[in-house]
């Protein structure tokens, strides 16, 4: 395993590199626009660092690609609500946080879904949160796209 210069990477048993590229390829989107897509230009950037770290990767194959937008909020933190109209619930485990957090998150959602409530502490994960949030909330705490606390 290996984590450093904007990458993270593993070998698996058939000798393959998995490999993601971390938050220098993320993108700061528009609330009312479609985020873009991860494209070849990223894949291309990452396999330049790759290189730089690891020179004997120029040789190698690539394999296969994918990706995917990765959601932050402004405090790094899950979302768990209960709506009642339209009848639902919301999860949102706060990026890349969510395996470790399953658990926990299963007992509260289960609770939500079947109780209508739940006794675990998530009254401070609720959207309620950001209702003061000033529209120029970027600009004020200085928030920039791929810089979170991973």
């Amino acid at each position: 395993c290996l984590i450093g210069h904007g990458l993270s990477l593993r070998q698996t048993r058939r000798g393959n590199i998995h490999l993601n590229g971390g938050p220098h390829e993320w993108i700061d989107t528009a609330l009312e626009a479609e985020p873009e897509k991860p494209n070849t230009p990223i894949v291309r950037n990452m396999a330049r660092r790759l290189i730089e770290i690891l020179p004997i990767a120029k040789q190698a194959q690539m394999l296969r690609s994918w990706a995917s937008v990765v959601d932050i909020t402004i405090d790094q933190m899950t979302i768990i609500q209960r709506f009642d109209t339209p009848a639902g619930l919301i999860a949102a485990s706060a990026g890349g946080h969510g395996l470790g957090m399953a658990p926990a998150l299963g007992v509260a959602l289960s609770g939500l879904a079947l109780n209508g409530a739940t006794n675990a502490p998530i009254s401070a994960l609720t959207l309620d949160r950001f209702k003061g949030l000033s529209p120029n909330w970027r600009t004020e705490k200085g928030w920039m796209a791929g810089s979170y606390n991973t």
